[in-house]
């Protein structure tokens, strides 16, 4: 209903609840679906959602809010074949919308100056391992929150887990988790930008590219394109940097902003935890090749 939310301060819109109720040919009292606001009966339906996908929005929604200090599910399903399915669909599903989550706040802190993508990685880290609400409060229960699911067996990470030593994760495992939440985050503004629910899709968060060196590029490209045709110097910097843009957002969407995962696919063609079918030593880290792969130039 009306009123400020409690967590943000902002006014929230008003809700209509329908009660209607009716009575069946066998005197059984049912509820009635019929529309609050046109009153026609039998129209009310959820477009594009089925339950797993509603569930899994419902449990990031209840999960990453502040609000909840007890932070348990049980989830039931009609029958006993459902169960692995709906455990491992929530936790890859319910990932996405948790790292998205935590990077949306890491952004807001930043403010008008903006987070580097180079640098999403480890402030992801440092944010929410830091005591404050609803943080972990805690780097080994952050690294456990926003680790990738497919990486939830790899070995450095399961020996990590079960130690009871220093919060502080080994080095070289930190590194690699880093690097693997700034591929996250390119990915996420990049090759899957189109792919679901991205921020940039739901006006959350956007890319930018820094304005002076692009302006700077477009004049050195101005100085040296007449040499190869005396007609481009007739075109004025200012066209160069509309070329510039277009060719750095058609980049970015075939996957090509840059992160080290890209070296040996651009050298070798080697992609993936298995670029030639099964796991090669030291890729383990890396994102599996699943559907959408990127495309360089």
């Amino acid at each position: 209903g009306p009123g400020a939310c409690p967590l943000s301060g902002e006014e929230t819109f008003p809700v209509k609840f329908a009660h209607e109720t009716k009575n069946r040919s066998d005197g059984q009292l049912v509820g009635k679906r019929i529309c609050p606001h046109c009153r026609s009966e039998d129209t009310l339906m959820f477009i594009g959602t089925r339950a797993a996908t509603v569930a899994s929005v419902a449990i990031d929604e209840l999960f990453g809010s502040t609000l909840n200090n007890d932070p348990k599910l049980l989830a039931f399903t009609d029958s006993v074949q459902d169960a692995s399915h709906r455990a491992g669909f929530f936790s890859a599903r319910t990932y996405r919308f948790t790292l998205r989550t935590a990077l949306q706040r890491v952004i807001d802190e930043a403010g008008d100056a903006g987070l580097p993508l180079s640098n999403a990685g480890r402030q992801l880290l440092n944010y929410w391992s830091q005591e404050g609400p609803g943080r972990p409060g805690s780097l080994r229960q952050t690294i456990a929150t926003i680790i990738p699911p497919d990486i939830r067996e790899y070995q450095p990470y399961l020996n990590y887990r079960n130690s009871l030593g220093s919060d502080e994760p080994p080095p070289v495992f930190r590194d690699d988790i880093v690097k693997r939440l700034n591929w996250e985050v390119v990915s996420e503004f990049g090759l899957m930008q189109t792919h679901g629910r991205t921020m940039e899709s739901q006006c959350s968060a956007t890319l930018g590219w820094d304005p002076m060196c692009v302006r700077q590029l477009a004049e050195s490209l101005k100085e040296r394109l007449p040499g190869v045709s005396p007609i481009l110097a007739d075109i004025d910097a200012r066209q160069f940097e509309v070329w510039i843009y277009g060719v750095l957002q058609r980049q970015r969407l075939r996957g090509g902003i840059y992160h080290p995962y890209l070296d040996s696919y651009a050298a070798s063609n080697y992609w993936g935890k298995y670029p030639f079918g099964r796991l090669v030593q030291g890729r383990e880290i890396f994102p599996s090749a699943g559907k959408y792969s990127p495309r360089l130039m």
